[in-house]
């Protein structure tokens, strides 16, 4: 089996996706022949702007940043993959936030290299330039993954090239830990500070249940105190931190993942979902995009699109310990078949190898390298890695 060389450039090493969606998949990759450098910005699109300056300075400041402390080493980076002989580039979200141009994967087609483009995130629903951005990128890749079924709706102009990919994650790392307060049900929601507008969509349903004194509420996030949600009994801010994140999640017995039902929405990939299942927590949920299909709906959790599902749903779990076990035992059994690294893994593999043994998007040198080496085209290629990993499984 040949060894595939591909270059990983991803928005920032502690970046949920790049985390998420390329990076713990290195060490395994290797296993299957594909060896990956990384190539992350020295500065962050957008940076820690929001951190340091005003809400009302922060886009302009966020947009200088782009063009003079983003750009000119991004695009040294990209100059020096060029020089390399590289398989094929994996670009995990778009290479500019601001202005939403193609210029840096203009750059890399135009240099005859394959691109192999990840998005898990409606990012096209933002405004009619970002759609035209997104659309233009899809048009100059070799293939193109995505998190969830709604995305690849949304960029079915794709044809062939697209595939899905949930996001998941490492099934060794998440081993669930004995909880502090076993005489509370906790109901837990974990994520950045930017999705808490959905949480406080269900504060009524969290208020409602919150009277119960065996209920305790528990929001880990990047922020100390959420005022919209301070005036709820019994609720605990959490800041995440990484080193900890399996012992805050295990303190949580039922998650929580509301959403509205929009198009940016629909683009999500059900993440933190995802996280309950591996720790064998059942969760409820909005039956908006990936959600519907991750929670089964009265097997490893409940559908909720009202305040009064929510907490009709909820109320069920808290009273019932049996029936909070037996889903999460359903909701970890459905994910070690579904979403586990190993699964995923696998399957990454394949998309990654049928995609740099596409004729159509080879550099000529690399081409006529090829064909004096022997190697097979396209579909033969492959077909035969389907067939190896086959007989090794």
């Amino acid at each position: 089996m040949r060894t595939v060389k591909l270059a990983v450039l991803v928005q920032g090493s502690v970046v949920p996706s790049s985390r998420f969606r390329i990076l713990q998949y290195l060490p395994t990759l290797e296993n299957y022949g594909i060896e990956c450098e990384v190539y992350a910005p020295a500065f962050p699109p957008g940076g820690f702007a929001h951190r340091i300056f005003p809400w009302k300075l922060y886009h302009f400041v966020k947009h200088g940043s782009q063009l003079l402390l983003y750009l000119p080493p991004r695009f040294a980076q990209l100059r020096r993959i060029d020089r390399m002989r590289y398989d094929a580039i994996f670009v995990q979200k778009p290479l500019m936030r601001w202005p939403p141009l193609p210029v840096l994967e203009q750059f890399l087609s135009r240099r005859g290299h394959r691109i192999i483009f990840d998005l898990d995130d409606a990012v096209y629903a933002k405004s009619a330039m970002q759609r035209k951005y997104i659309d233009q990128v899809v048009t100059l890749c070799s293939c193109v993954i995505v998190g969830n079924k709604s995305l690849a709706e949304e960029l079915s102009h794709a044809g062939n090239k697209i595939a899905v990919l949930p996001t998941t994650v490492d099934e060794s790392r998440y081993r669930r830990v004995l909880k502090t307060d076993s005489d509370t049900v906790c109901l837990g929601w974990t994520g950045t500070s930017s999705n808490l507008k959905y949480l406080v969509r269900i504060a009524p349903a969290l208020e409602r249940l919150s009277s119960n004194p065996a209920v305790k509420i528990k929001v880990i996030s990047d922020l100390d105190h959420v005022p919209a949600l301070g005036h709820i009994a019994n609720i605990e801010f959490c800041r995440w931190n990484m080193k900890q994140e399996i012992a805050q999640l295990s303190e949580i017995d039922i998650g929580l993942m509301p959403l509205t039902q929009d198009l940016w929405a629909q683009g999500k990939c059900g993440f933190k979902l995802i996280q309950y299942m591996a720790l064998g927590i059942p969760s409820v949920c909005s039956p908006v995009g990936a959600n519907a299909e991750i929670v089964r709906d009265g097997q490893t959790g409940y559908h909720a699109d009202t305040e009064e599902a929510w907490v009709e749903k909820l109320e069920m779990l808290v009273r019932d310990r049996a029936a909070r076990t037996k889903m999460g035992e359903n909701a970890l059994a459905v994910f070690r078949e579904r979403y586990s690294l190993a699964h995923n893994a696998r399957i990454l593999a394949g998309i990654i190898r049928d995609a740099c043994s596409l004729d159509r998007f080879r550099r000529p040198e690399a081409a006529a390298a090829r064909q004096e080496r022997g190697e097979p085209g396209a579909r033969a290629a492959g077909s035969a890695f389907r067939k190896e990993q086959g007989r090794k499984s």
